[in-house]
């Protein structure tokens, strides 16, 4: 019976008003929830202005390569003679051979050391399978 009842014009403007609000509100919030989500800015951002987002960190990159460069030391470097040449030539061949030849050296070294003389020998046992 109270659903028949005519809605006076004043209660029918504060419930437009509240509608309207209520849209007003959810765009906002929308908006400021845009606004947080920092991670899905900068994808959008990325995705928009590519050229821009590589200028920028080429220019970021030169201007911290060039603001924390070190200063190089003058030092005046020894030119090699042909025999210094040869001779570090040489070792740099002949490392490989070095390192070959000091690993036997030690192996065998050790093997004496740690092995006995003798091992005692087995008879040859024939083992018997699990499943038998």
């Amino acid at each position: 019976m109270a659903a028949n009842l005519p809605i006076p014009r004043e209660i029918q403007r504060l419930i437009q008003t509240g509608d309207t609000a209520r849209g007003v509100l959810g765009s906002e919030i929308r908006a400021f929830k845009h606004k947080l989500d920092v991670p899905a800015r900068i994808k959008d951002s990325l995705t928009s202005h590519p050229t821009g987002w590589l200028g920028g960190s080429l220019v970021a990159g030169m201007a911290g390569s060039l603001l924390f460069r070190r200063k190089a030391k003058r030092q005046q470097v020894k030119k090699k003679g042909l025999l210094g040449i040869a001779l570090s030539l040489g070792i740099a061949a002949l490392r490989p051979f070095i390192k070959v030849w000091l690993a036997g050296q030690l192996k065998s070294y050790l093997a004496a050391k740690f092995v006995q003389d003798e091992i005692p020998s087995r008879p040859n046992r024939r083992v018997k399978p699990f499943y038998q």
